[in-house]
């Protein structure tokens, strides 16, 4: 049985994940877990690695958070939002990074194992990065929600309520509705869940 707090579509993205990546059994699946900030896209991350592990899998995760580029590096123009949203992240390297990952993958690559990556975090259903893919999921949470949740989590990270609530409010969520405009992700993305 469950945990209380474990949302329903846990167990859902777990049967899709093991039914696309059969269907590659010669070559690293790649499973992109994306959405706005504060859908819960970590905790979802690790659940599935966990019981992906448990069946056999060999699992091997990276995290756009990781690729964060220093305030310092970004110019705020025109923008904060529209700033975030194009240079807020070194998708480049990542993208190396996945290369590499893979290649190492497939050296060990074994007949009866499958090898699982999943990159999770925001902006990974923008146009250019879609194709390196094999399924994508989308962890869907309204505004209001992504407000609520961010105002609390990051009051430390940026120095108070208040300022952590300027910032979704002028820099995070008009970025993910730039994200929604240019990129559409809720008509790209393999499958979408509601978060809880």
């Amino acid at each position: 049985m469950k945990p209380p707090s474990q949302p329903d579509y846990y167990h859902e993205i777990l049967k899709l994940t093991l039914e696309l990546s059969s269907k590659r059994p010669s070559d690293a699946f790649t499973l992109a877990i994306t959405g706005s900030d504060c859908a819960g896209k970590s905790a979802a991350t690790k659940w599935l690695k966990q019981q992906l592990i448990k069946l056999g899998h060999s699992v091997a995760t990276i995290e756009v958070d990781s690729y964060l580029r220093p305030r310092r590096l970004r110019t705020g123009r025109p923008t904060e939002a529209e700033d975030y949203y194009l240079r807020g992240f070194d998708f480049d390297q990542l993208l190396q990074d996945l290369k590499k990952l893979k290649q190492s993958l497939t050296s060990k690559q074994s007949s009866t194992i499958h090898q699982i990556i999943i990159v999770e975090g925001v902006f990974l259903l923008k146009a250019e990065l879609r194709p390196n893919w094999d399924a994508s999921f989308w962890l869907d949470i309204s505004n209001k929600r992504i407000l609520k949740r961010g105002t609390a989590r990051d009051a430390d990270y940026f120095g108070s309520r208040e300022k952590a609530r300027t910032v979704y409010e002028t820099r995070i969520i008009p970025a993910q509705h730039i994200h929604h405009t240019r990129d559409l992700p809720l008509k790209t993305a393999t499958s979408i869940y509601k978060s809880s």
